[in-house]
């Protein structure tokens, strides 16, 4: 079996759009969690409300981009990949709580929409954020492969999700979450990102 460092110096050295991996694996997203009867999308520019928007490619931030190759390269055909993606989230309080990760927030700029994807696929926001700290220790490393498949296909019970789909309805905006929503969505993140840490293979 390759070792893991050279396969992370060889997706350093790839553009984003030659990692689109074609490979398919029948291979589905776990039925733990049930598709909540709403979504929630919150974004920094204006949306078209009763538009249907199709994903563009997206800009990721640097220190991020390894981790998201890293997700890509394991993803093997399953879901939709994240490069070219909408995030949402089944509580508004969870989808401005992600928005505020983004290097660019603005409270003054954030719009909140009811949204509908097409086939949205659930996955724990903060095996997205496990990935990146295992790229900064040596031994974590070795469990690359293991912590992506737990975001592709979860068997854990996450509290904190993101559904991705390649496209979305946007429905009606909605009013900003108070502080208490957030506080709660916070909790719910900060939880995951423990568990998260517990992840490794067991033998």
């Amino acid at each position: 079996m390759a070792s893991v460092r050279p396969l992370i110096s060889i997706l350093d050295t790839l553009p984003i759009s030659v990692i689109y991996y074609k490979r398919e694996r029948d291979a589905t997203i776990s039925s733990t969690y049930v598709m909540p009867p709403s979504l929630f999308h919150a974004s920094l520019i204006p949306l078209p409300v009763g538009k249907t928007l199709i994903a563009e490619s997206r800009n990721v931030p640097l220190p991020k981009e390894k981790a998201e190759k890293i997700l890509e390269h394991f993803r093997y055909g399953r879901s939709t990949s994240r490069f070219k993606a909408f995030f949402a989230a089944s509580e508004p309080s969870d989808s401005f709580v992600y928005l505020k990760k983004e290097p660019a927030f603005e409270l003054d700029s954030v719009h909140v929409y009811r949204v509908e994807m097409q086939a949205p696929s659930p996955h724990p926001m903060a095996m997205v954020n496990r990935v990146y700290k295992a790229l900064l220790n040596k031994e974590d490393c070795k469990h690359l492969r293991h912590l992506a498949e737990e975001y592709w296909q979860p068997k854990i019970n996450w509290k904190f999700l993101e559904y991705i789909s390649s496209s979305m309805t946007v429905f009606e905006e909605l009013p900003i979450p108070d502080s208490i929503s957030q506080a709660g969505a916070i909790w719910r993140y900060q939880e995951d990102c423990r568990e998260a840490l517990q992840i490794l293979p067991k033998n």
